[in-house]
């Protein structure tokens, strides 16, 4: 038969070469495919691990650089330190804002499961102890620098290790006010439950009142 009266189309070794050739170049885009996918876990992970380290470097500082900054109410002065009602409450030198004060907020905060942990903080300028408590009171703290320190946790309660410059003596208080003692704690703890397992996150505080409170209040 001549060739040109063969009809048109393809053998079977051809198709088979064919399907061969598709089916490889299926296996390479796949297997391209997977470890792009598996690249970009890596990377999504390493950033969500980026960005938990990067918050606890911030609550680490801004625990540790706690100052004994003074602040007045009713004409007494006192380093301002209040732990208790689900808060925590500082004076400190933020991490962005260089040298200038800040008052800082942990605040327990009731959320859609369970509860949270924040962090917020304001510029302190001059407050004395009656704004400091106002901002609070009015949320106007959440105005300012803030990130979620936990989520979706149970039990939260604060604990302070506090020192006594007078007599040496130490214990742990839940509810504390340096306005009474005029003496920072040494340590912060944070307790709480995730998925019913106890946690605490501990912190040391650096820096702790230079003066007795009573010696400082008789310089005013």
């Amino acid at each position: 038969m001549n060739s040109a009266n063969r009809q048109s189309g393809y053998t079977l070794i051809e198709v088979l070469i064919a399907t061969a050739i598709f089916s490889s170049m299926l296996l390479l885009a796949a297997t391209g495919l997977n470890q792009g996918l598996r690249n970009y876990r890596g990377v999504l992970d390493k950033g969500i691990d980026f960005w938990v380290h990067a918050r606890n470097l911030w609550l680490t500082k801004s625990i540790s650089g706690m100052i004994d900054y003074y602040v007045e109410d009713r004409q007494k002065w006192f380093p301002y330190f209040e732990s208790g009602f689900g808060r925590v409450s500082y004076t400190t030198l933020s991490p962005l804002m260089g040298d200038m004060p800040v008052i800082a907020w942990i605040v327990k905060e009731k959320s859609k499961k369970n509860y949270s942990i924040r962090y917020y903080e304001l510029p302190l300028l001059t407050k004395n102890y009656k704004e400091i408590n106002r901002d609070f009171m009015t949320g106007n703290y959440k105005k300012g620098n803030s990130f979620t320190i936990r989520e979706n946790i149970t039990d939260v309660y604060f604990e302070c290790f506090v020192r006594d410059l007078n007599t040496g003596e130490a214990e742990w208080y839940s509810d504390y006010n340096a306005r009474g003692s005029g003496v920072l704690p040494n340590i912060l703890k944070i307790n709480y439950k995730e998925r019913g397992k106890p946690n605490v996150m501990v912190y040391k505080i650096n820096t702790n009142t230079s003066q007795k409170y009573g010696d400082y209040n008789k310089l005013i």
